[in-house]
């Protein structure tokens, strides 16, 4: 992500670094481990919008 440009990376399964960050103007979302009760919906088109859930 340093190196080439991207628009958006999307991870999952990394347990303690959820949430959204910019590095090197990638924008990178995790919402985190649904095995936590954890997951994001994501709505892309001229903005890139997240909205983190938790379940129960």
């Amino acid at each position: 992500m340093e190196e080439k440009a991207f628009d958006l990376v999307l991870t999952g399964h990394i347990h303690k670094s959820f949430g959204r960050d910019s590095i090197g103007g990638t924008e990178v979302v995790n919402p985190g481990a649904v095995a936590d009760g954890r997951y994001g919906i994501l709505e892309t088109g001229d903005e890139i919008d997240v909205k983190f859930k938790e379940l129960g």
